[in-house]
């Protein structure tokens, strides 16, 4: 026992008051402002779980392997933004990558709508140009470029965890 503790209560039989109150307690919160030497590094904690989110690529549904991450990348990080500084960042990354690519993929939709309109179908015989000029590179972008992307950063995001040393930085600059 320190000489700074008070000294216990001789007639509870509790030797250490204070460890058992905690122990009732449970941990403390996660501080939403922590300090670089108190900053456990967890996929919640550090804004990772955005990125997590891309392993859904996984599904290898075109169109959907796409769709469904991304979304869920814009909200997960968005929800982000309620946490602490290196949450708020990260987050904020994936959300806008998540919000990229949705944005994408109702742009090309939008054009293979407006150029099958007035073209009255899209054939690659017919229209060669705007077939492999326009059509077939945003296909090959949605379908199997961006849910890699997305797959490399969930798995990126996953290995390494925030250091001590970036969350100082991050933190420092507010």
């Amino acid at each position: 026992m320190s000489e700074l503790s008070p000294p216990p209560d001789p007639g509870s039989g509790n030797l250490y008051p204070a460890l058992h109150a905690r122990a009732r307690t449970g941990p403390p919160p996660f501080p939403r402002h922590p300090t670089p030497d108190f900053f456990p590094t967890t996929a919640s904690n550090d804004g990772r779980l955005a990125w997590a989110f891309g392993l859904l690529s996984l599904l290898a549904v075109p169109l959907l392997s796409l769709v469904v991450p991304s979304i869920l990348m814009l909200v997960v990080g968005l929800a982000q933004l309620g946490r602490n500084a290196v949450a708020r960042r990260s987050g904020l990354r994936a959300a806008l990558l998540g919000g990229a690519n949705l944005l994408i993929v109702v742009l090309y939709l939008v054009m293979l709508g407006i150029l099958t309109r007035v073209l009255g179908g899209i054939d690659a015989q017919e229209q060669p140009g705007v077939f492999y000029g326009l059509a077939l590179p945003g296909l090959v972008y949605i379908c199997v470029l961006a849910p890699l992307v997305n797959i490399v950063l969930g798995i990126v995001a996953l290995a390494r965890p925030v250091s001590r040393q970036r969350a100082a930085r991050i933190l420092a600059q507010g």
